[in-house]
């Protein structure tokens, strides 16, 4: 399910992509469950981060891994239109 703000509820699992997925560029995206909504924008706990196609879940010094993330809703950015850019996985 696309994960607008009317569809968004406080803990749902979802994916949020970076950028819009292509053939030829790896996936980077944040899986997480929503702990928290503000207007058009969600919080979420990370459960999983995937950068340039592979799994990032070290954290350390080196790692760009946060143990929250918030993100604006699918439908309030204007490149967004064109793809899921945030489902909701449960």
């Amino acid at each position: 399910m696309i994960g607008t703000k009317e569809n968004i509820k406080i803990g749902d699992i979802v994916r949020a992509y970076d950028f819009a997925p292509r053939e030829g560029c790896p996936d980077c995206f944040i899986v997480g469950k929503v702990t928290d909504l503000d207007g058009q924008f969600f919080v979420a706990k990370t459960l999983t981060r995937v950068w340039n196609g592979k799994v990032d879940n070290q954290g350390g010094d080196r790692s760009q891994v946060q143990h929250t993330f918030r993100a604006l809703c699918q439908g309030e950015m204007g490149f967004d239109i064109g793809y899921e850019r945030v489902t909701i996985l449960t």
